[in-house]
């Protein structure tokens, strides 16, 4: 039998980022299908929506014809 259990490797664009610079998340997988979707939440310390400009700290993606992912959040620059 095929093992045909789904993998996922998440790897952000940075480990830190400063206010005002865009954070890509970036998911490649294995075993999984174009069109599938998966949902994401945001959390830490002291993050909340008006971090953000213009994107949630949850929602959803779908995979691309290759069954990967990626999205990106925009921290706001508050000074």
């Amino acid at each position: 039998m095929t093992d045909i259990t789904p993998t996922y490797l998440i790897v952000p664009s940075s480990s830190t980022i400063t206010e005002g610079s865009t954070l890509t998340t970036s998911i490649s997988t294995t075993n999984v299908v174009q069109g599938t979707t998966i949902y994401y939440s945001l959390t830490g310390t002291g993050i909340d929506s008006v971090d953000l400009s213009g994107s949630p700290l949850s929602g959803y993606i779908t995979s691309d014809s290759n069954g990967d992912f990626s999205f990106s959040h925009t921290l706001v620059d508050d000074g």
